[in-house]
């Protein structure tokens, strides 16, 4: 039982009525899951019922007035409509059926009708659109799970991650068909140094005519071939036997040397073929796909138009770096600081020439994002806060469509800086409760010794978090506002009380008499005793 929006649309015309009617009747439409939309008599009219519904099927005579049937199929093959076609001809007409063919007509059925014949032929057709439509559901899904995994397959942290321990489960979640051998990745860039709507329009047509150069160049020598266009580069994922190495880097080559003709064509645009490591174990898949990321950011510093291998990064000792960085941009997220952040980026991407180019610092960069996202699940898990659906899956795509270093550290300084902002918006509608409560703790636990941490185990929050937000909420740091407090009630015993020094520092959680007075006149201008004496 077909459902009614699953039914194939049939148009039926014909110049004579009696005609149409009695294709009406002849025609299964329940049994086949038909439905008839409409029946016209002249080309015109079926021209126009064509363009407005769209229909799956039609049924048409050759000869009817305005139009005939082969200038109306004529039409829509020139116009790129999908209509399938069914011509109906007497014997005398043989002649013009067997032209429309030319024009992908599906069939032709002669007159007078056989019920049979016409039936089987709307199945046949009606079967074919139906797998069609399948079809192309089954290829848009593979594709979107292909480019899932070209989009997330290098986005771990070391170690964090599960990788896959065999082929099958890379084929199985994203439906492809690799096989044991070698894994690797490459990246095409297209680098257009004019930056104007011209060099816009010719970049597209750059990056579609490499996509076919490479296919067309590699995709023969691979169990699996999967390629993912970007405004400006394509990401290529290579799967083949181990005993092609030879052949694949040579046909790398060759696609190189091809590339640049195509460079040679358009001034002021650079194309770099950067070519990652290649892996013969499943579970370094991800490593493979990092390794051509690496390749392709060294690029900016190795210098563009050219054809560089993974093996030709070099290494450099920046451990020590790598850790104050980290600490920076962590500390950066723990106090929702955008200006730390942005200089901390700003300070890594101020490395020596020879530092940027290798290998370690590439890795580091490619790191930053998963360091801060770590910093900004570490916000949310803190504050108790919905954390936004993420709107991009890696920051480091952001690379695939970066002409220079500087353009690909001010994407990143751009997209974090903005979640830090809206992170401190989210905190600071939130978090107005918490203050409330440290400065109600601090009114009835003065004469107690106050520390942040405790307060900010009262209100549930990190201390380094609440020592910021109480700053940025009151205008000064917590242990500043609760020294003021203590010396305000302090001004108050001395005036209004016979209590003596000693008994007013105990009372206010000073356990130094002597302390207590050195900050009384640091912060107040006078001695307790000349304070009591003018005041009290």
């Amino acid at each position: 039982m077909f459902m009614r929006n699953d039914r194939i649309r049939i148009v039926i015309a014909d110049d004579e009525q009696n005609i149409c009617e009695m294709l009406k009747r002849l025609i299964r439409f329940d049994d086949l899951g038909l439905e008839l939309i409409g029946m016209v008599s002249n080309g015109e009219d079926l021209r126009n019922v064509i363009v407005k519904e769209k229909p799956d099927i039609v049924i048409t005579d050759i000869h009817m007035p305005v139009m005939d049937g082969l200038e109306v199929i004529r039409w829509c093959n020139e116009n790129g409509c999908k209509t399938n076609f069914i011509v109906l001809s007497g014997y005398h007409q043989f002649e013009y059926a067997y032209n429309a063919l030319k024009y992908k007509v599906n069939d032709y059925l002669l007159k007078p009708l056989n019920e049979d014949e016409l039936n089987e032929t709307l199945e046949r057709i009606a079967k074919g659109i139906r797998e069609g439509e399948q079809k192309k559901d089954n290829s848009a899904y593979i594709q979107s799970l292909h480019e899932h995994f070209m989009k997330t397959v290098s986005y771990y942290r070391n170690g964090q991650k599960p990788v896959y321990d065999n082929v099958d489960m890379v084929n199985q979640e994203f439906m492809l068909k690799a096989e044991p051998g070698i894994f690797r990745f490459l990246f095409i860039c297209v680098d257009d140094l004019r930056k104007d709507k011209q060099g816009n329009e010719q970049l597209n047509s750059v990056i579609e005519k490499l996509k076919d150069l490479a296919e067309k160049k590699l995709s023969h020598c691979c169990f699996e071939y999967v390629c993912r266009a970007r405004t400006r580069s394509m990401k290529i994922f290579l799967n083949y036997p181990s005993d092609q190495e030879d052949e694949v880097e040579s046909e790398l080559k060759r696609l190189y040397e091809e590339a640049q003709g195509l460079a040679d064509l358009f001034n002021g645009m650079n194309i770099t073929v950067c070519i990652g490591d290649s892996m013969n174990d499943p579970k370094e898949i991800p490593a493979a796909a990092r390794s051509a990321w690496y390749t392709m950011f060294c690029r900016f510093g190795i210098g563009t138009n050219r054809l560089i291998w993974y093996g030709q990064l070099r290494r450099a000792d920046i451990s020590a770096q790598k850790k104050e960085w980290e600490t920076q941009i962590r500390h950066a997220w723990d106090v929702l600081d955008e200006e730390m952040f942005a200089n901390t980026i700003y300070d890594i991407f101020s490395v020596p020439r020879a530092v940027e180019t290798t290998k370690d610092f590439a890795e580091f960069v490619h790191e930053i994002g998963a360091i801060a996202e770590e910093g900004k699940e570490s916000f949310f898990q803190k504050t108790g806060l919905e954390a936004p659906e993420d709107r991009e899956v890696s920051p480091n795509s952001r690379l695939d469509d970066s002409d220079s270093m500087e353009e690909y550290r001010d994407s990143l300084i751009s997209l974090y800086g903005a979640q830090i902002r809206e992170c401190s918006e989210m905190a600071d509608k939130k978090n107005l409760k918490p203050i409330r409560l440290a400065c109600s703790y601090v009114e009835s636990h003065y004469n107690e010794p106050i520390k942040l941490e405790d307060v900010a185990k009262v209100v549930n929050l990190n201390p380094i978090y609440f020592s910021t937000l109480f700053a940025r909420k009151t205008g000064q740091n917590f242990t500043e506002y609760v020294t003021l407090f203590k010396l305000k009630k302090a001004c108050e015993l001395l005036a209004d009380s016979d209590m003596n020094i000693n008994e007013i520092a105990d009372s206010l959680g000073f356990t130094d008499a002597r302390y207590f007075s050195k900050l009384f006149r640091k912060k107040m201008g006078l001695k307790p005793t000349e304070y009591r004496r003018i005041y009290g």
